[in-house]
């Protein structure tokens, strides 16, 4: 299970199915839906979505993929024109991503790729991309062997205010170092999952949800338990420390067990630090502040 962020072209996403903006008529809209309808060539996909003739606001269905050969099928969600937020704008945006995960679940789809969902039709962006990310969490949080992503061609806007990057930039200028800190990589995984587990212990903690709160692939862990050469990635183990509300000194520790340092050296580790010592333990708002700021992840799909 993982939420993933990808700056990218959602049309080339190896994924199961492919969620298209899309209107009533079922007819091309501009942005992504052009592309999807290109690529998958336009009078196939456009006979096919006569065929259905007509999709109610709030609602999705799906067609066949036809030369989009990277997924299985594109399902074509219908969300709301936005007027002034009063005319059940929010509540029509919801309903086109549960419906389209009903539409997933039926088909037993385990991936899929998103853009932002009436984001041709006028609805603010931040508003967009915060119901977006809500009703994927809530998906995932049933469905733990999903992975989500939410593709992004450009960034279409700045999620943070202005008091927030001013207190971020401030955290960042006093706490920077120059100095890199020490680092030599374990080719075993064994002390860092033994501590792991001592955590687990420690913060009554069960697999699934150290995955769901470290927005971790379920695979992953399984991987770290049962097999001593896989390594974490130093990324993950931030997560990790996250997901256990843990100190930036005891994140250090945990990344030290992997011979990893956790340093100020760079904007990267700065920013999680920023949040641990703010008691902000949310992978995913952590993940759109290094997102939105060109950074990697915590979350990366590894393969």
């Amino acid at each position: 299970m993982a939420l993933y962020l990808v700056r990218g072209d959602l049309v080339s996403m190896d994924v199961d199915a492919i969620i298209a903006n899309a209107n009533v008529n079922l007819k091309m809209v501009e942005g992504v839906s052009r592309a999807i309808f290109h690529r998958a060539g336009d009078l196939l996909l456009q006979e096919a979505c006569r065929k259905i003739g007509h999709c109610d606001v709030g609602k999705a269905v799906m067609t066949p993929s036809f030369n989009i050969t990277n997924c299985k099928a594109i399902i074509h969600a219908v969300g709301p024109n936005y007027i002034n937020g009063k005319h059940g704008e929010e509540k029509n945006l919801r309903n086109a991503y549960k419906s389209v995960f009903k539409i997933i679940e039926e088909n037993d789809f385990k991936s899929a790729a998103f853009p932002i969902i009436s984001s041709d039709f006028n609805y603010p962006l931040r508003e967009c991309y915060d119901i977006e990310k809500d009703e994927i969490v809530k998906y995932l949080s049933k469905h733990i062997d999903s992975d989500i992503y939410v593709v992004l061609f450009k960034q279409p806007f700045d999620i943070f205010d202005d008091d927030f990057k001013e207190n971020l930039s401030q955290y960042v200028n006093a706490h920077f170092e120059t100095k890199s800190p020490k680092q030599l990589l374990k080719d075993t995984n064994v002390d860092v999952v033994k501590e792991i587990k001592k955590l687990m212990e420690v913060k009554n903690i069960d697999k699934d949800t150290l995955t769901l709160k470290a927005n971790w692939d379920k695979t992953y862990l399984d991987r770290l338990f049962e097999e001593p050469t896989f390594i974490p990635t130093k990324n993950m183990l931030l997560s990790l420390g996250v997901a256990f509300e843990l100190s930036t000194k005891d994140i250090a520790n945990l990344l030290a067990k992997q011979g990893y340092g956790f340093g100020k050296n760079s904007m990267y580790e700065l920013v999680v630090q920023y949040y641990v010592d703010k008691k902000i333990f949310d992978v995913l708002q952590i993940n759109d502040c290094l997102f939105f700021h060109g950074l990697e992840t915590l979350s990366k799909k590894l393969f």
